[in-house]
């Protein structure tokens, strides 16, 4: 029997604990990568956050993102060092210890579903009606062009699709009323 697979006690409690560890470490990683995006959203530091989006959501290599966005691979991964540091410590610091020498695939796995889940980088919804109107300025039209089509965010297409659809239902009700409205104009006497 192999004794080193199961836990030291192996009670209901242990498992519990256990989870609610790992669920208190997911939930300080939420609020890092939020900090973390936001920081650079605020600060309108779009290159990093396409950036970190292709590393911590997309899970591309450094390679492939030097490539597509023109910088140097050296860049990529001082970058990619640092925001892990970054958010290591944060949960260092919120779990009170515990980041330890865990697989960095399962981290890097881990991390990618935190992304996906909070969508740090996901511009809010006025945002994208902006972009859709072409209101916005060219900093913000070319992240959100990036998000929607090279990273092709699910959730900011679906509401780009919502969008699109109340546009053009407001378009035809209103198109609509000034018809009902002038009919008496267009009649002969």
């Amino acid at each position: 029997m192999d004794d080193a697979a199961a836990p030291v006690d192996g009670s209901a409690s242990w498992y519990v604990r256990r989870d609610e560890q790992l669920d208190a470490r997911r939930a300080a990683l939420a609020r890092a990568v939020m900090g973390l995006a936001e920081g650079m959203r605020t600060g309108e530091e779009f290159r990093d956050l396409q950036l970190a989006e292709m590393l911590f959501y997309a899970q591309m290599r450094n390679t492939e993102i030097a490539k597509a966005l023109g910088l140097e691979e050296g860049y990529v991964a001082l970058r990619k060092h640092r925001w892990i540091k970054q958010l290591r410590a944060e949960l260092v610091g919120a779990a009170g210890g515990g980041g330890g020498a865990e697989d960095d695939t399962a981290h890097a796995s881990l991390l990618s579903e935190v992304w996906e889940e909070h969508r740090p980088s996901c511009p809010k919804r006025s945002t994208l009606g902006g972009y859709l109107l072409g209101t916005l300025d060219a900093a913000w039209t070319a992240y959100v062009k990036f998000h929607v089509e090279r990273i092709g965010c699910r959730f900011c297409n679906a509401n780009l699709d919502d969008l699109r659809r109340e546009t053009a239902e407001a378009r035809d009700t209103v198109r609509d009323r000034v018809m009902q409205s002038t009919v008496g104009f267009f009649r002969r006497a």
